[in-house]
């Protein structure tokens, strides 16, 4: 049996790629990217391809979900999946190397950044202030889950930090924006009769991490929902209690108003 090697891309492009992952790429008898669970940008594949002198196969949802593609070609030789952030940031991964292994192929991983720990870092928050992750899906006719917004309110019943993922398609270029992230949690808050979720919620939001023109914004949903957040990908963080070193980094970094953050410090 072959091989199936697990690549994070990082948050940067491929500058975020490790001299052993270019060999890896390199070297391999196939190589897909994943184009679903991330957005790694629309010259990734070519820019891939052109440093590591090779064909690379885009993959998105369903084939992913599969995995005949993967695994086939892991079954006679060594097969890498590109993904954005780090190589096991999704259950989607995690599922196909358990795939693999019954199969009996051999699974290897290389990490890179990911969201995880470059979204508290960008905003100055302690990581180990963080509970479990929320993803925020697009609302659709009939579809309309609650369990995310228990999920934050939970969290910050805790005083801990929730980063919340936003909804992707990308095979139907569909990023959400914090906006409507915000407009989610306003409208759930409002059907729920929460006192925690509504227009007064403290929020932040993390824009392009990683990359050149990366931004961050702290504050009320009141205010940070009249602005232009620019082009995906996002993620947003809803606060619990704050350590007041963290309160100095959303003002110093993400433009909190004093005002807002009165309440949240311990």
């Amino acid at each position: 049996m072959g091989t199936l090697l697990f690549v994070g891309a990082g948050l940067s492009g491929i500058s975020s790629l490790s001299t052993a992952a270019l060999e890896a790429v390199s070297s391999a008898d196939a190589v897909f990217i994943d184009s679903y669970t991330t957005l790694l940008g629309s010259s990734f594949a070519s820019d891939l391809g052109k440093a590591a002198g090779r064909k690379c196969e885009l993959i998105g949802r369903e084939a992913l979900e599969r995995g005949d593609a993967l695994l086939d070609a892991a079954s006679t030789g060594t097969a890498v999946l590109v993904v954005g952030g780090d190589s096991m940031s999704a259950t989607t991964h995690s599922s196909l190397r358990i795939e693999a292994s019954e199969r009996g192929i051999e699974t290897r991983l290389l990490f890179g950044p990911s969201i995880f720990t470059a979204a508290p870092a960008l905003l100055g928050l302690h990581q180990y202030k963080f509970g479990r992750t929320a993803t925020l899906p697009r609302f659709q006719p009939g579809y309309r889950p609650v369990s995310p917004f228990r999920l934050i309110e939970s969290n910050m019943k805790e005083g801990a930090h929730t980063l919340v993922l936003l909804d992707v398609d990308a095979e139907h270029d569909y990023f959400m924006s914090p906006t409507e992230a915000f407009s989610e949690i306003i409208e759930m808050g409002a059907e729920l009769s929460s006192v925690l979720l509504g227009e007064g919620t403290f929020c932040c939001t993390v824009s392009r991490a990683g990359r050149e023109d990366c931004a961050t914004r702290a504050g009320r949903i009141s205010r940070l929902s009249g602005e232009d957040f620019g082009a995906p990908p996002h993620c947003i963080v809803v606060p619990g209690r704050l350590h007041f070193k963290e309160a100095e980094a959303l003002a110093a970094f993400s433009g909190a108003e004093q005002l807002e953050l009165v309440g949240l410090t311990d």
